[in-house]
C-alpha cells in the first residue's frame, strides 16, 4: 500500500528563525510498518509552509498514495481539517487518517459531522502498532474491529475500539528518516538538525501538560544501543544537532550518565545536543551536568514554569522554585552549557507586578535564552477546566492562537490584550538589554544567529511603530475580555 504521512506547517513566525524541525512521530510510524507490503513517504509541510497545499498537490500527483495520514498538535487542528477537506475535494479516492496529540486531545470535536466527513480513521494514543495493523487490514481488505486504539466509520459514523495498551519500547523500531521527501532547511540555531527520542513519558502530573493523556504517568526508555544506532544514522545523514524530545530525560540520572558515556565513546565529531530537563536533578547532580557537557550537550531547556510559589502550586510544579533553579543554572553555567528556560505567565492571581517580578528573577538567574510564555489552556489538561470555571478562558476555540505567545486567557486583574503586550515587552527588554549582550554565553557562541534575530525583531518594532502612527486603532486582534 502506498502511504503519504504529513506533519503540519504551523509554526510561530519567530520560531522559524530559531528552528525548523521535522516530525519524529511520523518518521517512527514509517519505520514500524511492514516495508515489504507498504511504501511510506513523509512530507514535513513545515518546510513548505508558505505553499503547503501546492506542495501537497505535487506530492500526491507524483506519488499517488492510497492513504494519507495527518499528524499535529493543538495549534494545527484547523490547518489539518483544511488539508483533509482539500484532499477529499481533489482526491476523493484517498483514505484519510488523523493522529498525534491533535487526534487524542480533540477527538470529540473531530468526530462531529461537519468535520468527520473529511476523515476516515482516527488513531488515539501511541500509534506505531495501531497504524501498522490498520495498513495491514486495509491491504488485506479485512475488518478493523480488533485494532485497539483505532476509531473508524460504520454507516458514516465513528465507532471506537478499546484503547491500546502501551507498547514495550523494545518492540518499536527506529524511525525511518529516509522516507522524507524534503530535508533541506531543517535547522536549529542554523545548524543542520533532526530530532531524537531516547525515552517516553513522565511520572509528574503538571496541570498544564497533556503528556499523561498520551502515555499515562509512565516512563519507558529505549535501550542505549538502539538510541546510539538511531543517533549514528541521523549523523550519517548530515545532522549536526539533535534535539532530544524526551518528556523528561533526567528522570533516570544513572541512565543519562550511561548514555553520555556511549556518546563520548562514539566520537561523532561536531555533533551537539539540545534537551529539556527537570530542574531538581541538574541542581542536585553537578556530575551529570559535567558529563552532559563532555558528551556535547550544547544547551538545556529548564521548565522553571514560574518563580512565585503560589503559581508553582497552581501549576502543580512542586519540584522547582527559585533556589533550586539557581543551583541548576549555576551548574549549567559552570560547564558552559547554554541555558534556556520557560516561564509561564498569566496565572489567575498574577498582577502586573507579579509578571515583572518573574522577569527580575530570571534576569538575576542569568538565564541565557529565556522564553516568556503565556499560560495556554490546552484541551484535556486539568488547568483548562480550572480556568474555565474561573471565567478566565478568553479564547476557547481558535486553536491557531495556542502557541504559548498569544493570550488566550486573562488573569483576575489583567485582560488578555494587556497580558500579551506585557509579555512582548519582556522579550524585547531582555534581548535588547546591555545585560543580555554583555553576559550571554549564547551570543558568544552563536553571534551570527543573534545578529540576524536582532535585526528581524528591530525591523518588526519599526514597522509596528510606523503602522501605529498611520492608524491610531490597534490592528492586532484579541479575544474579548
Amino acid at each position: 500500500m502506498k502511504v503519504l504521512l504529513l506533519s503540519m506547517p504551523d509554526i510561530t513566525p519567530s520560531s522559524a528563525d530559531s528552528m525548523i524541525l521535522p516530525s519524529l512521530g511520523i518518521a517512527s510510524l514509517a519505520g514500524n510498518v511492514d516495508q515489504q507490503r507498504h511504501q511510506v513517504k513523509i512530507l514535513d509541510l513545515v518546510l513548505v509552509r508558505k505553499s503547503y497545499l501546492a506542495a501537497l498537490q505535487q506530492a500526491v500527483d507524483a506519488y499517488r498514495p492510497q492513504f494519507i495520514g495527518l499528524s499535529g498538535l493543538t495549534c494545527s487542528v484547523h490547518t489539518a481539517l483544511e488539508i483533509a477537506r482539500f484532499i477529499r475535494a481533489h482526491f476523493p479516492e484517498i483514505l484519510i487518517g488523523f493522529g498525534g496529540y491533535m487526534a487524542l486531545c480533540h477527538f470529540e470535536e473531530l468526530i462531529q459531522p461537519d468535520k468527520a466527513q473529511s476523515i476516515d480513521f482516527i488513531i488515539r494514543g501511541e500509534a506505531e502498532r495501531t497504524f501498522a495493523e490498520l495498513l495491514d487490514s486495509l491491504e488485506a481488505k479485512s475488518g478493523f474491529e480488533t485494532i485497539n486504539g483505532l476509531s473508524y466509520k460504520i454507516d458514516n459514523r465513528f465507532v471506537s475500539n478499546q484503547p491500546r495498551q502501551l507498547t514495550a519500547l523494545s518492540n518499536i523500531q527506529s524511525p525511518d528518516r529516509s522516507a522524507r521527501l524534503l530535508t533541506q532547511g531543517l535547522h536549529f540555531w542554523n545548524m543542520p538538525a533532526d530530532v531524537l527520542e531516547t525515552s517516553r513519558g513522565c511520572t509528574f502530573d503538571c496541570a498544564f501538560c497533556c503528556v499523561t493523556r498520551q502515555y499515562g504517568r509512565n516512563y519507558r526508555a529505549y535501550s542505549i544501543d538502539r538510541v546510539m544506532s538511531d543517533m549514528e544514522s541521523a549523523y550519517a545523514g548530515g545532522t549536526r544537532l539533535l534535539v532530544i524530545v524526551d518528556d523528561n530525560i533526567t528522570l533516570n540520572v544513572n541512565r543519562l550518565d550511561a548514555l553520555c558515556d556511549e556518546i563520548i565513546r562514539a566520537k561523532l565529531k561536531g555533533l551537539k545536543f539540545f534537551a529539556q530537563a527537570a530542574v531538581k536533578p541538574l541542581a542536585q547532580n553537578p556530575d551529570i551536568v559535567r558529563k552532559m557537557r563532555a558528551a556535547g550537550f550544547e544547551s538545556v531547556f529548564l521548565g522553571l514554569e514560574n518563580l512565585i510559589q503560589r503559581n508553582l502550586e497552581f501549576l502543580n510544579k512542586k519540584t522547582s522554585g527559585y533556589e533550586m533553579a539557581a543551583r541548576a543554572l549555576k551548574n549549567l553555567r559552570k560547564n558552559k552549557i547554554i541555558s534556556t528556560a520557560g516561564i509561564i505567565l498569566g496565572n489567575p492571581e498574577d498582577t502586573e507586578e507579579d509578571l515583572w517580578e518573574n522577569y527580575r528573577l530570571i534576569k538575576k538567574l542569568r538565564v541565557d535564552f529565556p522564553q516568556f510564555m503565556i499560560l495556554t489552556p490546552y484541551p484535556k489538561t486539568r488547568i483548562r477546566g480550572e480556568l474555565q470555571s474561573l471565567g478566565l478562558l478568553t479564547n476557547p476555540t481558535d486553536y491557531s492562537q495556542y502557541d504559548l505567545i498569544h493570550a488566550n486567557v486573562r488573569t483576575k486583574s489583567i485582560p488578555s490584550e494587556k497580558l500579551y503586550r506585557i509579555v512582548k515587552k519582556m522579550f524585547r527588554a531582555y534581548y535588547f538589554s546591555f545585560f543580555f549582550v554583555a553576559n550571554n554565553l549564547f551570543i558568544r557562541r552563536h553571534l551570527g544567529f543573534t545578529l540576524r534575530y536582532a535585526l528581524r525583531e528591530l525591523s518588526h518594532v519599526i514597522k509596528m511603530r510606523i503602522l501605529k502612527k498611520r492608524s491610531p486603532q490597534n490592528t492586532r486582534k484579541f479575544t474579548k475580555k
